[in-house]
């Protein structure tokens, strides 16, 4: 279950940003989720832009989210 909502969450991100790609404004997009916090259970989302011409990121942000992983 955790690695699906992983997955979930990322696909979310990535789709939500694309457009960023379509309109010109970044070159690529790559985003990670993870599970942080002092007991791995808050779920967190970094978005990478890049722009062409650029190697490193003009954004690149671990985003905290209010969700948290269920015990199992």
């Amino acid at each position: 279950v955790g690695v699906e909502v992983l997955e979930r969450a990322r696909f979310a991100a990535q789709e939500a940003l694309a457009w960023m790609v379509r309109d010109g404004i970044a070159s690529r997009i790559e985003v990670a989720a993870e599970w942080v916090g002092a007991n791995g259970d808050r779920l967190a989302v970094r978005p990478t832009i890049y722009q062409a011409g650029n190697a490193r990121p003009v954004y690149d942000v671990l985003w905290g989210t209010s969700i948290t992983r269920q015990a199992q």
